[in-house]
């Protein structure tokens, strides 16, 4: 052995202060690779066909059903406490809703309500929900009643797009609120009429997924650009589904669960990538579910409720989940690297090779390479 190498080993185990760092390659960190669905606290209660918001890193849970009865409840989820508590509720209770949020406030437009005698009936009114007074106050009507259409912002506008009207069954209508001017007003039709569809902006273009109508359940995804007013064809999924959880992650579109053409609930989930107009299977639902709710929070992804049953969903008495899951999308080593986390940084060029820092108590610094 090398003279060298045994006075410094002798120094390392004789000193009274060591430190050692070792960089290692991403693969390295993590030699299994497996990722799963990670349980966390439950709903208060089983709810499906509620609405979804998050604001500052908080989920907020909006209305919705229970075993048959419509809501008017509003949950918040703090992931760093693992907690949900309950705010002020809506005015009037409201489910399949649409739901859009600019800066503070969560706008809950439209949905299948319940009059005052209990009877069911189509919503045309919105309210607002400020988060930092905990109160609700009206919006400005949308032009018809709606149920089953869903919401997606771009700036401070909100577009509201298909949805099921009780006159004209599914609608195609694209509606555009101005939140400065306080109006609606129409824009270019989707190229079918849909109701529970999902949608989602990436990049400042609005994408529709799935959805029904009387044709049946549609496996197309849509894309609007607002800038020429125009829809354009872009996707045909491999399974059609209706009542989908959807929500963006690093400008991918992620869309989970929903019913299928069976009217049975899916685990099933997937990956749009617009810009690449691609789709990759993503890590199945543990549980069957449609009309839950899905949100992201930094690099988790989050499915909430739903119901495992098909059929009528909004008369459901048995199916109603109140389960809560996470999927973290964050590798066990993205902080290498990053100074701020307290990462390291590997020498450039040499990301093959472990680093040995040995610090001692005579100030004697030494760096060991092994290849």
């Amino acid at each position: 052995m090398n003279k060298n190498l045994i006075i410094v080993l002798f120094l390392i185990f004789s000193s009274l202060l060591l430190t050692t760092t070792v960089p290692v390659k991403a693969q390295d960190a993590d030699q299994t690779g497996v990722k799963t669905w990670e349980d966390k606290e439950d709903l208060p209660k089983g709810l499906s066909l509620f609405s979804t918001a998050v604001i500052d890193g908080k989920i907020y849970v909006i209305g919705g059903n229970n075993n048959g009865k419509v809501q008017n409840q509003i949950y918040v989820y703090d992931p760093k406490q693992n907690k949900w508590i309950e705010k002020v509720s809506m005015n009037e209770g409201r489910e399949g809703a649409a739901i859009a949020v600019i800066e503070h406030k969560i706008y809950v437009i439209g949905g299948y309500g319940e009059d005052n005698s209990g009877s069911k009936t189509y919503l045309k009114t919105v309210e607002i929900y400020d988060i930092n007074t905990d109160s609700w106050t009206k919006g400005v009507e949308i032009p018809k009643p709606l149920t089953g259409s869903s919401a997606t912002v771009i700036g401070k506008d909100i577009y509201l797009i298909g949805g099921f009207n009780p006159s004209e069954g599914p609608t195609s209508n694209t509606y555009i609120y101005n939140t400065e001017t306080k109006t609606w007003s129409e824009k270019s039709s989707l190229p079918i009429p849909l109701r529970a569809l999902s949608t989602a902006t990436v990049k400042e273009k609005i994408y529709a997924i799935g959805g029904e109508n009387k044709s049946g359940l549609s496996n197309s995804i849509f894309e609007y650009d607002p800038k020429t007013d125009n829809w354009t064809f872009k996707y045909s999924l491999m399974n059609k589904l209706s009542y989908i959880a959807s929500t963006v992650y690093n400008n991918k579109i992620y869309f989970m669960g929903g019913s299928d053409s069976s009217k049975k609930a899916s685990n099933g989930s997937v990956i749009y990538d617009p810009i690449a107009n691609t789709v990759n299977n993503f890590q199945n639902l543990t549980s069957s579910r449609i009309a839950a709710g899905a949100a992201t929070i930094n690099n988790n992804i989050f499915i909430i409720g739903g119901t495992n049953k098909g059929g009528s969903i909004g008369v459901d008495t048995s199916g109603m989940m109140k389960t809560v899951q996470v999927y973290s999308e964050k590798n066990p080593d993205d902080n290498l690297g990053d100074p701020s986390s307290g990462g390291n940084i590997p020498e450039e060029g040499h990301d093959d090779r472990a680093i040995l820092t040995i610090t001692m108590k005579q100030d004697l610094k030494k760096n060991l390479i092994f290849r």
